[in-house]
């Protein structure tokens, strides 16, 4: 008897803990958390309300929701979406340093540089009108009298992007967007946020804060980075 006395307090103990944490997670919604939310959702909430990524933060866990992604998987998760949705790099750097964080600023980014040193290593790649050009630094070496100014332009960039010696841009200065590509190529090379500042683009200029900060923390978390050389020798 003492048995079944015991099992049914047990019992009746059981849908009271469960009505307890049903009432809790009503009450976090009221003051305006998010139990269970998937980060996604949160992001989307937070932007068409007009709040901060700082809303992320307010993912929490719920106790019989024992699958999943973690809480934190959920937060991190929704700042990654708020960035994309906002195109707002700086909202990455909650993420930093990492490569997921370096991933968010690429979904941040609307920018569009003339030329891109990310394509193949070692190259640089660019458009002449409807025609797709990727060259190596060594072909860039050489001189090429059917390659357009843009062309010229942008194997100079890649000469700033992997060659330790080369970190000057100020012969691309007339051209805003190529000053900007070649400030953030250096930046990035460098490990210097400091070169960012003068990239005129605000978008631009704010993933390359991120990741140069980032990257400057922990060089490591670029697993596909490719060092600079001293010379291009060194890559024949």
């Amino acid at each position: 008897m003492k048995f079944i006395r015991f099992l049914l307090i047990g019992l009746g103990i059981i849908p009271a803990v469960i009505i307890g944490m049903i009432i809790l997670t009503y009450l976090q919604r009221a003051v305006g958390y998010y139990p269970g939310n998937p980060g996604w959702e949160v992001a989307e909430i937070a932007v068409s309300k007009g709040k901060g990524v700082d809303e992320c933060k307010k993912i929490l866990g719920v106790p019989w929701i024992g699958m999943g992604p973690s809480t934190n998987e959920q937060r991190r998760n929704c700042i990654h979406e708020y960035a994309k949705l906002t195109k707002d790099p700086s909202a990455c750097e909650l993420l930093m340093p990492s490569q997921y964080g370096l991933s968010c600023v690429g979904g941040a980014e609307n920018h569009q540089l003339p030329c891109n040193t990310d394509v193949k290593p070692y190259s640089v790649y660019w458009r002449d009108g409807d025609a797709e050009r990727t060259v190596n630094i060594r072909e860039c070496a050489n001189q090429n009298t059917n390659r357009t100014e843009l062309g010229n332009q942008c194997c100079q960039i890649a000469f700033v992007a992997f060659l330790k010696n080369e970190n000057d841009c100020s012969s691309l200065k007339t051209n805003t967007a190529i000053y900007d590509r070649c400030l953030y190529a250096l930046s990035w090379k460098l490990k210097d946020p400091t070169y960012c500042s003068g990239i005129t683009n605000e978008n631009a200029r704010a993933a390359c804060a991120v990741q140069s900060k980032a990257l400057q923390k922990d060089p490591s978390i670029c697993r596909d980075c490719k060092p600079a050389v001293e010379s291009i020798e060194e890559l024949e």
